[in-house]
């Protein structure tokens, strides 16, 4: 055969097109069979690949097998997608939800929601960015454009530029336009290096790779995990439901408790150790049929130790960040005591204690709102240096709504089986933004004045005044449920408990959620009443009690014999020393552990003294609470009724001073934060409509010129147009004289 017969029958067909539209390159025989790229004078990746002699990432597709070598390039180029993505957006949010079980369980999420949950996480944005690349790649192809290496390379300047950033913003104090012109050069120069050197590629990809790291250990090593592993789904054990069973019988009495989140008792006094009946009239009615433990504490000061200590009897381990508030990390607790005898009605916000198969959740796509929570949780640490994102949304959404709606559900009449009704109600705990009648209000949340978890020299004030509104409002909440086990007519046999799993600190100079030197009274002490069945006559016992001793006292009304082991002992044979009190450390408070262990020891005597001193609301009557200080019983009365002297000189800078002309009723705006070059401690009457609705004192600034900080009684605001005006009050108490103040709005 001659050779150009044999040249002619071995023809090699033409080598197909570039997948990206670059015209096919020419390749020549080499010694050893491999194939070279001729005649190519590009320096960079094609579409992934390697750009040295013999491609095989992503280069000329195979003769014969196009579409095999597209979709192995598209891969490769997905995983430098991947690694980037991994880093900018799946890893932050793994942290912060594999921190935040309690996320999980507010939503109703199971083991496959947050199983789903992660794998959105970690693929949606890489694949939505890789095939909106891989469009515009086939799109220029047909247009015979070489685009898909530049789309590739316009995501990696994006996201290596975010990767910046993150970094970055934590550290650098630099003017947004600085910090944003220094990531996007760095973002351009990793493309730069992509396209350059195919070592960055490789090693981009093999990144991509090995992100499955974080989806492990998200799913597997996170606190998040015990959900993933049956968290939610332990039972009850046969013996111990049989011992209950025994001990209270079918005709066993109703258990109704509530745990309120936040409530200190000092909050709930008047000054003499009672409740004040006329700011909480049902928490002092119930009071009046029960047995008030007066001197009860928390050994917790966050909630997601505080309130499984309640459940389970048992003291938290002190972990950082705690178990996970579930069923399997918390398995002996009051609803697997009780549900083998008892139908349970449970409203667990943030914790899961009750199994699900006692506890069913409402079918329900979690999983979107779910993603909804990570954009916006993302979005806040892209733009928020100080603290940890607020997770949860859904348990604080309505909370006052949920807790009626949870009410106007249950059927209160007895049953062929006991029942036990459970609610941990969100309220009076942050944000502050219901009123005594649970209408919402316009405010600054937090309050102004709260800085950096801590009270300012203004503000604190306030801060306690929309607490006490926010506690109103626990207890308008806690009537109706009374009302509808009176109107059931279980409420004389029912075993009512009602507690609270930490208190909040309104004081300068101290944190308002952490124990400190001077706020130990705020935050340990919070209500414990128990209403035995039968019950009618209250009293009062200051033994000392904690919220370990809760289950064990519902025990023991049932005449059950606890079955699990638990630290704390039934309430009514408790005998510990009156003042040992303590609390399990934590690491945002100022009061440290100072032997290694877990436990911090407080004085209880004087704690407990200065709560039985305390009386955050002075006066008496429906407006009380909107009255402070000397002349705060102008608070109602019509400016026409009044002395009013001469126009004062000075001229008050008013925060959001448009906001009142534009006033929505159902949600009044009711906080009031202005400058003005007055001295410090002066009384400024604020009215709206000719009707004073505030008197407060002026405070310090750093600025010179005197702070305003008032909240407003909110009954005179009306849709539209409201009339602010503000008065210096002169004179003394028995003939003030309102001299009226120039008002602007702050610049």
């Amino acid at each position: 055969m001659s050779e150009a017969t044999e040249r002619e029958g071995t023809e090699t067909p033409p080598p197909a097109p570039d997948h990206d539209g670059a015209p096919p390159t020419a390749t020549v025989a080499v010694e050893g069979g491999n194939e070279a790229v001729a005649g190519s004078t590009d320096a960079g990746p094609t579409d992934g690949g390697s750009t040295d002699g013999g491609s095989t990432d992503g280069g000329p597709t195979t003769p014969g097998r196009p579409r095999r070598g597209w979709v192995r390039s598209e891969l490769l180029l997905a995983l430098e997608v991947l690694a980037l993505t991994s880093f900018v957006y799946a890893r932050p949010v793994f942290d912060a939800f594999g921190d935040s079980p309690e996320t999980f369980v507010a939503r109703g999420a199971d083991w496959l929601d947050v199983v789903l949950f992660a794998l959105a996480i970690h693929l949606i944005l890489p694949v939505v960015l890789s095939g909106a690349a891989a469009a515009v790649g086939l799109v220029g192809r047909l247009a015979g454009r070489d685009v898909r290496r530049v789309a590739h390379l316009a995501i990696v300047t994006g996201l290596a530029g975010v990767v910046v950033w993150q970094l970055v913003r934590p550290v650098a104090d630099w003017p947004r336009p600085a910090s944003l012109s220094f990531c996007a050069l760095l973002g351009a120069a990793a493309a730069v290096a992509r396209w350059r050197w195919e070592a960055t590629g490789r090693f981009l990809r093999y990144a991509g790779a090995a992100t499955v790291v974080f989806l492990v250990q998200f799913l597997v090593l996170s606190p998040t995990a015990s959900i993933v592993q049956g968290g939610r789904h332990a039972g009850v054990d046969g013996d111990v439901a049989a011992a209950v069973a025994a001990a209270v019988g079918p005709d066993g009495p109703p258990v109704v408790m509530v745990v309120l989140d936040g409530l200190s008792t000092n909050l709930m006094l008047d000054g003499e150790g009672r409740i004040d009946a006329g700011l909480y009239p049902n928490l002092a009615g119930l009071a009046s049929d029960s047995t008030w433990y007066r001197n009860h504490t928390t050994v917790a000061q966050v909630t997601l130790e505080a309130v499984p200590a309640i459940l389970t009897g048992s003291l938290p381990g002190g972990s950082t960040p705690p178990p996970a508030p579930v069923v399997g990390e918390h398995p002996d607790n009051l609803f697997t005591l009780l549900g083998g005898s008892y139908d349970v009605h449970a409203g667990e916000r943030i914790t899961g204690l009750c199994p699900l198969s006692l506890c069913a959740e409402d079918p329900g796509m979690p999983v979107p709102a779910l993603l909804r929570d990570a954009q916006r949780i993302w979005r806040q640490t892209m733009t928020d240096s100080l603290g940890d994102p607020e997770l949860i949304p859904a348990a604080f959404s309505d909370r006052f709504g949920l807790f009626q709606r949870w009410i106007d559900e249950q059927d209160f009449a007895r049953g062929d089986r006991p029942d036990l009704f459970f609610y941990h109600l969100l309220l009076p705990h942050a944000g502050w933004e219901y009123l005594p009648d649970g209408r919402p209000y316009a405010a600054s949340q937090p309050p102004s004045g709260l800085f950096l978890g801590a009270w300012g020299e203004w503000g604190n004030d306030v801060g306690r005044q929309r607490h006490v509104l926010q506690a109103q409002a626990s207890d308008r909440l806690l009537g109706a449920l009374l009302d509808r086990l009176r109107e059931a007519g279980t409420y004389d046999d029912a075993l009512v408990v009602v507690t609270a799993d930490h208190g909040y600190a309104f004081d300068e100079d101290a944190p308002w959620r952490g124990v400190s030197e001077g706020n130990v009274d705020d935050i340990l002490w919070t209500p414990l009443i128990v209403k035995s069945p039968g019950q009618t006559a209250g009293r009062i016992d200051d033994r000392n009690v904690n919220t370990t001793d809760i289950v064990p006292t519902i025990a023991d009304e049932l005449g059950i014999d606890m079955p699990f082991d638990v630290d704390g002992e039934a309430a009514p044979g408790a005998d510990r020393e009156a003042g040992d009190k303590w609390v399990v450390d934590w690491e945002f408070g100022r009061l440290r552990s100072q032997e290694g262990d877990d436990l911090i020891d407080v004085d209880g005597d004087e704690s407990f003294a200065r709560v039985l001193a305390a009386d955050p609301v002075e006066g008496e009557g429906p407006l009380a609470v909107w009255q402070r200080g000397e002349h705060g019983d102008l608070v109602g009365r019509s400016v026409g009724d009044l002395d009013v002297g001469p126009a004062r000189p000075e001229t008050v800078d008013v925060e959001h001073l448009g906001q009142w002309d534009r006033v929505d009723a159902a949600r009044p705006p009711i906080e009031l934060v202005a400058t003005a070059p007055l001295p410090v401690g002066v009384p400024v009457a604020v009215a709206v409509d000719d009707v004073v609705v505030a008197v407060a004192p002026t405070g310090p600034t750093p600025f010179g010129v005197a702070s305003l900080h008032a909240l407003l009684w909110p009954e005179p605001m009306h849709d539209g147009d409201n009339e602010l005006a503000l008065y210096l009050v002169t004179g003394d108490r028995d003939a003030p004289v309102l001299e009226p103040l120039a008002a602007r709005a702050k610049s």
